[in-house]
């Protein structure tokens, strides 16, 4: 008897049931192939990143306030725990860089560099234009307005 977990992402929310079923019918005709039984279990599924326009719009001027360069907007490279959030309540899910030079994230050169005192700072740095970001949103009736609408008008 084996064992082996997987995970499928797709850029598309959408594509995802059609993906699963695909991988379903490999892994079936492979097992078949070999003349094994493959029992297949499909566990949590994540979601697509829904990031709010005006949350954004004030982490991007704390950013810059700061003297910190925002990163380029990234393609979404599919679903992720943070999607699920996002679907529910306003979010954003900011990248940002704790090196000078740029390196993969998940990579045994970001395992290295994450310990440093530049990566502190850099997270520290970001932290702060988090809770001013939240703070804003929070304490201004007009801002968290502005913030529902955008979420409403993208769920």
């Amino acid at each position: 008897q084996s064992t082996w977990g997987f995970l499928l992402r797709c850029p598309e929310e959408d594509d995802v049931e059609r993906l699963v079923e695909m991988a379903k019918d490999c892994f079936e005709a492979g097992a078949k192939t070999a003349g094994c039984v493959v029992d297949i279990e499909t566990g949590l599924q994540y979601r697509s990143l829904n990031m709010n326009p005006v949350l954004a719009d004030i982490f991007k001027v704390e950013m810059t306030q700061k003297g910190l360069q925002f990163p380029k907007e990234r393609q979404s490279r599919g679903s992720t725990d943070m999607g699920n959030v996002s679907q529910k309540v306003p979010s954003i899910h900011p990248w940002f860089s704790i090196t000078s030079e740029p390196i993969p994230a998940h990579s045994i050169e970001f395992r290295k560099v994450a310990g440093t005192k530049q990566a502190f700072e850099a997270s520290s740095q970001v932290s702060q234009c988090l809770a001013v970001t939240t703070f804003t949103a929070l304490s201004d009736a007009n801002v968290m307005l502005k913030v529902k609408q955008a979420f409403h008008s993208s769920s």
